[in-house]
């Protein structure tokens, strides 16, 4: 392949013009078209002048001039200050984690977090939800457990209502009492209670002294009562019945099956030794 001289000159004149095209592209402001740096010549061209000048139709400097000077250029050597420069400057930028950090570590490592929490938040639950399951049926049961005080309030009050039909019952009853060492009786008496009316007592009774009215109360807890025996002016001996009150505090013994205690009168000086017994007739 024979190359003239006539046809490296043509070759020039056009890098000529293109220069000068590229350097009125430059005054006027308009971009240069975007090429891949350092790609000058193709490679079927680069092997054509290498044969050119292999075949001694090139001379050194035109085959340089042909090519470009810069595909046959040496990188440029990186000096110790460029060298010690760029090693801080990806130092710095693997401390700060700069835009240079591996994205998949990133992502790795959030995964690993979100794992973590989602392992903690897991956990939680479970322990709230066997808490729940746990302490419900515990405190539901104490619920239903009962008591000992509430039971044995219970058991009182049933008790009272048996004793209240067992012992309080409306009738009539025969009195005793002790009088100067001596026990005067039966004399009787007729009792009504009335549980609705705050457990009250009403009756009325007739002695060796005279007719009397009966008033008081009854608790079938303590099984107890007091009651206040009246006795009405005109009735009996007229000697005794000045219409005194007598009062009587009695409590019934299981044993005897009786209402025992002590009577106190309003004019006289009485004391423990006045008994007074109230029996069912």
């Amino acid at each position: 392949m024979n190359v003239s001289d006539e046809q490296i000159r043509t070759s020039f004149r056009k890098e000529q013009s293109l220069t000068s095209i590229a350097r009125l592209r430059d005054d006027m402001g308009t971009p240069a078209p975007k090429r891949r740096k350092n790609k000058v010549i193709t490679d079927e061209c680069l092997i054509k002048l290498w044969q050119c000048y292999d075949e001694g139709l090139l001379d050194v400097p035109s085959f340089l001039k042909a090519a470009g000077l810069r595909i046959f250029q040496r990188p440029p050597k990186l000096t110790g200050y460029k060298i010690k420069r760029e090693t801080q400057s990806s130092i710095s930028n693997t401390n700060s984690g700069g835009t240079n950090s591996n994205p998949s570590t990133g992502a790795i490592v959030a995964a690993i977090i979100g794992a973590s929490i989602g392992f903690v938040l897991l956990v939680c639950c479970c322990g709230i939800l066997c808490t729940i399951f746990i302490l419900i049926p515990s405190f539901y049961t104490r619920l239903k457990t009962p008591n000992p005080t509430v039971t044995g309030i219970h058991n009182v009050v049933a008790s009272a209502y048996r004793t209240r039909e067992s012992i309080f019952v409306p009738g009539t009853y025969a009195s005793y009492y002790s009088k100067n060492g001596s026990y005067r009786g039966p004399f009787y008496m007729t009792l009504g209670f009335y549980n609705t009316a705050g457990y009250m007592v009403y009756g009325k009774g007739k002695d060796d002294v005279a007719s009397y009215a009966i008033k008081g109360f009854y608790s079938p807890i303590t099984r107890r009562m007091g009651l206040q025996l009246h006795y009405q002016i005109g009735t009996g001996d007229p000697d005794q019945n000045i219409g005194q009150t007598i009062s009587v505090h009695v409590q019934w013994n299981e044993y005897k099956q009786q209402f025992e205690g002590n009577y106190y009168s309003s004019i006289e000086s009485t004391g423990k030794n006045n008994h007074f017994t109230i029996k069912r007739h």
